[in-house]
């Protein structure tokens, strides 16, 4: 449990931090300001979700 959340948890906070700047709000659901790096996480955070 521990190592999934571990890894999950630090890509988001690499990706979405730049993000977070622009839009932290959408950066949950699909932040297109111009960061793909939030996108691509965002999107790979919901694969492995379900």
């Amino acid at each position: 449990m521990i190592k999934t959340i571990a890894k999950p948890a630090e890509r988001k906070v690499t990706g979405c931090g730049e993000c977070r700047s622009t839009c932290q709000s959408a950066c949950k659901t699909s932040c297109t300001v111009g960061n793909q790096s939030c996108e691509r996480i965002t999107r790979e955070e919901k694969i492995e979700r379900k």
